[in-house]
């Protein structure tokens, strides 16, 4: 098998150059895409950045109503504390004037029993001088 060589060295180095061009369009072609693919890549990673900061925000925000809520039912057990101890308060100073008024009643009852026993024992003393006009003015006649 001597004799011509099958490619000259011109027509192997034309190969060559013809594979490398395939192979440079095929490696331009995947580098373009690999950009492409990290330039959207990078845009979604903005976007999420900035979906990120909006949750962010969003759940700032939200932390903010919870705290205000909390102030608010804070407020409000206060409140109601308080209008609690107003009612014992108020309960308190009900007991001891009903507690003093049933006093004053007692007393007043008791008086009352009192003031009757003398008005009868004075309706007695009333009779007994009646009797006596009535016997002094018979005895009279």
């Amino acid at each position: 098998m001597s004799g011509r060589p099958v490619f000259t060295q011109a027509e192997l180095q034309a190969i060559l150059e013809q594979e490398l061009a395939a192979q440079r369009q095929e490696y331009e072609g995947r580098i373009g895409n690999l950009e492409s693919d990290t330039a959207n890549a990078f845009r979604m990673l903005n976007s999420t950045a900035q979906l990120s900061d909006t949750r962010q925000g969003k759940v700032d925000e939200l932390k903010g109503v919870v705290r205000t809520m909390k102030m608010v039912i804070e407020d409000l057990q206060r409140v109601i504390q308080d209008s609690e101890g107003e009612n014992v308060g108020k309960e308190q100073k009900l007991i001891e004037m009903l507690t003093h008024r049933t006093a004053t009643c007692w007393e007043l009852t008791t008086e009352g029993a009192r003031l009757r026993a003398e008005i009868a024992r004075r309706n007695v003393t009333i009779a007994e001088l009646q009797n006596e006009i009535t016997k002094l003015k018979g005895g009279a006649r």
